[in-house]
């Protein structure tokens, strides 16, 4: 087993077994090094007052990301800042604009 990680904090634990199979993996791969950090279940509130929650953010040399695991059921595809998801009824395209601070 893996030490803990000092670079890797996890808000909740969550309370789907698939996403915190997902979590998990993805926190054994973990590179240990203070220019990588992690956030897993965190929560923000949106414009619209509404409060959502993130599966694991992660900042990094390479960018910032935001992470979602989804039903295992979905299939998603996607490459760069597109990605698809699709369920068993119907297809959800997301695409995602990124800004910089002051723009």
């Amino acid at each position: 087993m893996r030490q803990k990680l000092s670079n890797w904090i996890t808000i909740t634990e969550s309370r789907f077994s698939w996403e915190q199979d997902a979590l998990t993996f993805i926190q054994q791969q973990f590179p240990p090094y203070d220019s990588y950090q992690a956030w897993a279940n965190l929560e923000f509130i949106a414009l619209d007052g509404s409060i959502n929650e993130i599966d694991l953010l992660v900042f990094s040399p390479q960018g910032f990301f935001v992470i979602e695991n989804e039903l295992p059921r979905c299939k998603q595809t996607g490459y760069g800042r597109c990605f698809a998801r699709k369920p068993t009824v119907s297809i959800a395209t997301l695409n995602f604009s990124l800004q910089a601070a002051g723009n």
